[in-house]
This record gives C-alpha cells, sequence and structure tokens, in this order.
C-alpha cells in the first residue's frame, strides 16, 4: 500500500516511484496518485519530463500509468496525510510502503508517513532519504533486515536507492501466495514490538529525554 497524493515541490521521488511501479508491472497493488497535484496544481507528466535523459522511456510509462488512481469510494485525491486512515487498504495490504516527504539529499526527516505505518501494525519498506532506517532504529524501533534485504538503505545515489527499493517489491509481489503468507508472518514479531514501542510509552520517553537534552543545552 502506498499513498502517493501530493507530487509537486521537491517530491519527483514520488513521480519515480510511479515510473518504476509501472515499469515493473505492480501498479496492481493499493497504490493511490494524482495526475494534476491538487494543492500545487503540478501534472505528473511535466515531472516526468526532466528525468528524460536518465529513463528515455519515463514520459510513455507514466502514461500507460492511466492516472489518477484513488482508493476505493475516493473521488478525488485526499490531502489527509497527517491523519489515520486507509483502513480497508491497510487489511489488504502486507506491506506499508511510505513515501516520505524528505528523499533526496543527505537529511534524515522521519513524518507521520513512517509512523503511519508503525500505528497500524504493519511491515515497512521505506521510499526516503539514504540512512532512515538507522535513524529510526535510533529510537528504539527494529526494521525488518532479518525478514528481507534492507540494504537499499546504504545506497546514497538516489536514483539507485529508488530503483532498489521498488524492485525488491516487483521480488515480493512475484512470490507465491505461500511465500507471502510466510514472510507476513515472520515480520510479526517485528511489527507488534514496533506498535508497542509506539504506543506504550517507549518511544514516546525517548523523545522527552531528547527535548530534555535540548532544553538543557540552551539553558544559561
Amino acid at each position: 500500500m502506498s499513498p502517493n497524493r501530493i507530487i509537486g515541490g521537491e517530491r519527483d521521488h514520488r513521480v519515480l516511484f510511479v515510473y518504476h511501479c509501472q515499469r515493473l508491472g505492480i501498479m496492481h497493488n493499493h497504490l493511490s496518485a494524482p495526475a494534476v497535484c491538487p494543492v500545487e496544481n503540478v501534472s505528473i507528466d511535466s515531472i516526468a519530463s526532466k528525468y528524460n535523459n536518465r529513463y528515455s522511456d519515463i514520459e510513455q510509462v507514466i502514461r500507460s500509468a492511466d492516472l489518477p488512481r484513488v482508493f476505493q469510494g475516493e473521488e478525488t485525491q485526499q490531502m489527509t496525510s497527517c491523519w489515520l486512515g486507509n483502513f480497508a487498504e491497510a487489511m489488504d495490504s502486507m506491506i506499508y510502503v511510505p513515501t516520505e516527504t524528505v528523499y533526496f539529499g543527505r537529511r534524515t526527516h522521519l513524518t507521520e508517513k513512517t509512523f503511519k505505518a508503525i500505528a497500524l501494525g504493519m511491515p515497512f519498506i521505506l521510499v526516503a532519504a539514504a540512512g532512515s532506517l538507522a535513524y529510526l532504529r535510533e529510537y528504539g524501533f527494529r526494521t525488518f533486515d532479518t525478514i528481507w534485504d534492507e540494504s537499499y538503505d546504504l545506497e546514497t545515489d538516489d536514483f539507485l536507492r529508488l530503483e532498489r527499493v521498488t524492485q525488491l517489491l516487483a521480488d515480493i509481489d512475484a512470490m507465491s501466495q505461500h511465500q507471502k503468507e510466510v514472510l507476513w508472518s515472520n515480520a510479526q514479531e517485528i511489527a507488534i514490538h514496533n506498535w508497542n514501542h509506539f504506543y506504550h510509552g517507549g518511544f514516546e520517553h525517548r523523545l522527552w529525554q531528547e527535548l530534555e537534552g535540548m532544553l538543557d543545552s540552551i539553558r544559561f
């Protein structure tokens, strides 16, 4: 499951994510993407055209994606990324794929998009800046490196990292139903740990410690 709701501004990675998903034939999963960003009024085609030199077929592939794509019951793209929702799609999905706000460059910055996967008790694969999984582990969360290959988080080339993420998703998508069930079952211990850490004080305690440390550093 991956809601790609806003594509303008510094969010070109979401257009590239759609491109790779369409190219790899995995758009039949729960993926929501606009044809025109309803917030910034920029078309996905215009963003795609900027990457012709790297991906010569990007405009053709994006056109074949038949955008916009909305979730069942939606008529337009709902700009409510701060709300916990998409429960029906979550129940029908094995993995949540947050396409984070910050992707390009060296700044790690996780938002509610990643924590929505944790709050839903779901395994996740991140479309985020390099080092984001390591950053998440610093706060006491666990990631899924014992379940699938998370070396994409170490890839500092932004384009290659996205290619590795989408290829990983394609490889999982190509598994048999039995293989997917085993993968999902193996991931549950980690997903439950993260849910408990998020809701039952562990994460909150770490955040209070961090805030108190910041306040102590600026006191006269």
